[in-house]
């Protein structure tokens, strides 16, 4: 019985690997750890030079949008834990191949020691996504990520996609929520039980506090909550600050 168990997982998870397009938007998450004596040269760096490489990306059609974030409070938050979290948005899989961060072409007078900021960190995570659906999404300051390990993947993207997703959409298209953003992603590398999360939901708002506790219009018609929840064994929330943004 165990093994048909096993193998029924197994046959549902590649189901949906069958059914993700390999040619969707691609997503980039990259975390960085940032000494607190290193910060300002560094959000100063990456806002003057890399903020203009990635501009110069986005002009040439290498990359669709490139955002900085900064992390706030959490737990761990000393030691080798992420403070930073840099956003990098590509039309498909296949952009992932460009070589798109030569900052030399963009200031060539400027010695590369005055602009690099791998020096003032280091890279803690670097995760490859795949964007399936997005509603509202005009720029607020705040973002709320949701890191979700689920039990049954499909069953999840089920609901994600076919409930959550239009009424998010409608309710923030109507006002009736503090929501102006939501976007749904998967992971596609890394992978494997031992990460602890497969999907990744980012709510965005225009306050802190929103973000902290978001706003619904009074006797709003949820979905299915109860079932929805029984698919998600565990969902860590970290909530960030914008500190710049290219592209659209």
């Amino acid at each position: 019985m165990k093994h048909i168990i096993i193998l029924f997982v197994l046959v549902g998870s590649l189901n949906f690997i069958d059914s993700v397009d390999l040619n969707a938007q691609i997503v980039v998450l990259q975390y960085r750890s940032v000494p607190q004596d290193n910060i300002a040269d560094f959000v100063f760096r990456e806002t003057t030079y890399w903020s203009e490489v990635a501009s110069k990306a986005i002009r040439e059609g290498k990359i669709q949008k490139w955002e900085l974030w900064q992390r706030i409070g959490g737990y761990e938050m000393d030691g080798d834990n992420h403070n930073f979290v840099f956003i990098n948005v590509y039309e498909d899989k296949y952009d992932l191949d460009e070589n798109i961060w030569d900052i030399s072409k963009v200031f060539p007078n400027i010695r590369i020691s005055d602009m690099e900021t791998t020096s003032l960190g280091k890279t803690i995570h670097q995760l490859v996504l795949e964007k399936h659906k997005d509603a509202g999404l005009a720029q607020g300051g705040f973002a709320k990520f949701n890191y979700t390990k689920v039990s049954d993947l499909p069953s999840f993207m089920k609901f994600e996609i076919e409930e959550w997703y239009p009424f998010i959409e409608k309710a923030i298209r109507e006002g009736d929520t503090s929501f102006i953003g939501w976007e749904l992603f998967t992971a596609l590398t890394p992978t494997g039980s031992q990460i602890p999360f497969e999907a990744i939901t980012i709510d965005h708002f225009d306050l802190y506090s929103e973000a902290i506790m978001p706003r619904w219009t009074e006797d709003l018609e949820f979905p299915d909550l109860e079932s929805a929840l029984s698919t998600r064994d565990r969902v860590m929330t970290q909530i960030y600050q914008l500190v710049v943004t290219v592209g659209n």
